[in-house]
């Protein structure tokens, strides 16, 4: 017989996903086509430093900060080969030094534009969740992707789930009082009540709240004079109406 795993109390077996946000999704995939058009540049910059060809590895290294080993690497290597050469002309030393710095701050700009176009392009964008850059990775041909696995891990931070029984319980109230709420809305929209547009930042549902209900003893009751306010508005603007 097979090990039967349950799940910790409390906890679903499987989530429950409710939500996958698509708008979030395309800013995203809009980030990593912004991105994959980049890595050319910094593919570039790193051959012509002539310490290795440009893969995978050395890609991930760079977008994760791996810019000051490259920098070490350089130093030493222009070092070791004055020493073996047995070299002492400190000013070619310098010169040679200076070029291959040259070198590595292209390498070092071309990774900042990188690391820019995954970011959002807007300030204060609702959707300012960056492309993670690691999703991208090099082929053995040098070609830039993303594979599938990446793209559906890109989907997974668009998603939202309920992991256990009591989120599932509180969503389904929750999505029945948003049910509702739609429905009283409507109800209103057809008596062509005016819906409080919500001054001074608040949310018109909140406003409407505030018309509709009022609390007693901890407990939300429904205003009569607002119902029969709902309901006479639009006959009274008309009849307000017909006296001017």
């Amino acid at each position: 017989m097979e090990n039967i795993v349950e799940a910790p109390k409390g906890v679903l077996a499987k989530p429950a996903m409710v939500y996958e946000d698509k708008h979030k999704l395309n800013h995203l995939q809009s980030r990593a086509k912004s991105s994959l058009t980049k890595i050319g540049q910094v593919a570039q910059a790193y051959e012509a430093l002539n310490i290795g060809k440009f893969d995978n590895a050395v890609y991930q290294s760079l977008i994760a900060g791996g810019l000051s080993a490259i920098k070490n690497r350089l130093e030493e290597e222009t070092n070791t080969t004055f020493e073996s050469m047995r070299l002492r002309n400190e000013s070619m030393r310098r010169e040679t030094l200076e070029a291959a710095y040259a070198l590595f701050n292209k390498l070092k700009g071309a990774v900042a534009l990188l690391k820019d176009s995954a970011r959002s392009g807007t300030v204060g964008d609702l959707y300012s969740t960056s492309f993670p850059l690691r999703l991208i990775t090099i082929s053995e041909n040098g070609v830039p992707e993303i594979t599938a696995q990446a793209e559906e891990e890109m989907r997974e931070m668009c998603r939202l789930y309920l992991n256990t029984p009591e989120e599932v319980a509180l969503f389904g109230k929750l999505q029945n009082a948003a049910s509702v709420l739609n429905e009283l809305r409507e109800e209103l929209e057809k008596h062509n009540t005016p819906i409080p547009t919500g001054a001074f930042g608040t949310h018109p549902v909140e406003a409407l709240f505030k018309q509709a209900f009022e609390q007693k003893e901890g407990k939300l009751y429904a205003q009569v004079p607002f119902v029969k306010w709902a309901i006479t508005a639009d006959a009274e603007r008309e009849r307000i109406g017909r006296r001017f």
